[in-house]
C-alpha cells in the first residue's frame, strides 16, 4: 500500500466512499464489508491496515469542498466513473438505497460531471 497520506486523491476517493457509508445514518457491516474489499481491490489495502487507512481518511477529512471538487474533476473519465460505480456498490450493500443516500449520490455525480448513462456498460 502507497503512502495514503501523500496521496490526496486516494484521500478524498476514499473520504468520499466513507461518506457514503453515513449517508443514511448508520454504518452498517454489509456497506463496510464492501468498502474494505473496494480497499483491497481498488488501492491494494490489506484488511490489517484497514482501520489505520480509515483513521488516516478522517484526520485528513477536513478538506475543504471546493478543493475536494477540483481533485474529483481533475480525475479521467475512467476514474470518476469507477469512483461512482463504487459508492452506488456502497449505497447497495445493504439492498435498501435511502433517500439521503440517493440525493448524496445525486451530488455525487453532479461533482463527477456524469450522467446515469455514463454509468451503462461494462463495469470498471
Amino acid at each position: 500500500m502507497k503512502n495514503v497520506a501523500e496521496d490526496r486523491a486516494m484521500v478524498a476517493e476514499l473520504l468520499m466512499l466513507f461518506r457514503m457509508i453515513l449517508a443514511d445514518g448508520e454504518v452498517g457491516e454489509a456497506e463496510l464489508a464492501v468498502l474494505r474489499r473496494i480497499c483491497r481491490e481498488a488501492f491494494d489495502v490489506e484488511e490489517a491496515a484497514f482501520p489505520g487507512l480509515m483513521h488516516v481518511v478522517e484526520e485528513m477529512g477536513g478538506t475543504k469542498g471546493l478543493q475536494t471538487v477540483r481533485v474529483f474533476r481533475s480525475f479521467d473519465h475512467p476514474r470518476r466513473v469507477a469512483l461512482a460505480r463504487r459508492m452506488l456498490a456502497i449505497a447497495q450493500a445493504d439492498e435498501e438505497l435511502s433517500r439521503r443516500e440517493e440525493r448524496f449520490a445525486v451530488r455525487l455525480f453532479d461533482i463527477l460531471d456524469l450522467e446515469p448513462a455514463d454509468l451503462a456498460g461494462k463495469a470498471s
